[in-house]
């Protein structure tokens, strides 16, 4: 757009909070929904959500072992690169 694009975030501005969108899917799709859970976010892992991916590693195996490879190999290569895990945040 020529440098003229001005993004909006309209949850941010109607002064939403993580729960008002969980309340919100709840009454129109009658769903309680999870959180995202990408195992590359660097948020997944952090201190308050931690329970949560540990529930989601139990519940899959694979792409919890798929997840430590990947911070092993990261922390390999940058010891100060970690991206999961309490002591990270």
């Amino acid at each position: 757009m020529g440098g003229q694009r001005i993004p909006t975030y309209p949850i941010y501005e109607w002064g939403w909070s993580r729960q008002d969108c969980l309340d919100y899917l709840y009454r129109k799709l009658g769903v309680a929904w999870s959180k995202s859970c990408c195992r590359h976010c660097p948020y997944a892992g952090n201190k308050s959500g931690w329970p949560e991916q540990l529930a989601r590693f139990a519940a899959l195996p694979t792409e919890a072992a798929e997840h430590i490879i990947d911070e092993y190999v990261c922390l390999a290569l940058n010891p100060r690169s970690g991206c999961s895990g309490p002591a990270s945040h």
